[in-house]
């Protein structure tokens, strides 16, 4: 929370800003390490506290900050991993501009059921990534129910970007 810090986090917003303009987006993640040298509590009070600062001037821009909960057994030692988390932090920043972001891959691995996290949390989504488990493949060359998935977004009436983020199952062109 000093001046430096806060600096630091003004020139990332502004520059992701910048990005989005020049590629037409309209988001950009927000992925936050943790400090094993302070508490969890501490850390998140300070997240969210930033958020709130940094929240004007990305709505002024048109810009969503999405928080992402990422499994902790497939990319540990982040600040937000779990959705109870980042479902927390985005209702305690209380802004349009912050938004979470709900990846089928990292919801599945933490043991939440896509569908219903989806449909239970679509006041607080703001964006969509897609990949199967196990793995983060294509979807389909793994477990979860994609009609389901599909089903609880078209429910919606959703007609945001579905970002694909993933490793193919089949190391090859096709």
């Amino acid at each position: 929370r000093d001046d430096t810090a806060q600096a630091l986090i003004r020139a990332s917003v502004e520059t992701s800003i910048a990005a989005a303009a020049r590629a037409g987006g309209g988001a950009a993640v927000c992925v936050t390490g943790s400090d094993p040298a302070r508490s969890k509590a501490s850390q998140l009070d300070a997240m969210i506290a930033n958020l709130r600062a940094m929240a004007p001037l990305a709505e002024d821009a048109g810009l969503t900050l999405l928080i992402e909960p990422v499994a902790p057994d497939w990319i540990p030692g982040l600040l937000v991993d779990s959705l109870p988390t980042g479902v927390a932090i985005v209702e305690a920043v209380a802004s349009p501009a912050v938004r979470l972001l709900a990846d089928t891959g990292h919801l599945s691995m933490m043991g939440e059921d896509v569908a219903d996290t989806l449909t239970a949390h679509w006041d607080v989504i703001g964006g969509i990534q897609i990949a199967d488990v196990p793995g983060r493949v294509e979807p389909g060359a793994g477990t979860l129910d994609w009609r389901a998935i599909f089903g609880a977004i078209a429910d919606r009436g959703y007609a945001g970007l579905v970002e694909v983020e993933l490793l193919t199952a089949q190391d090859s062109a096709a």
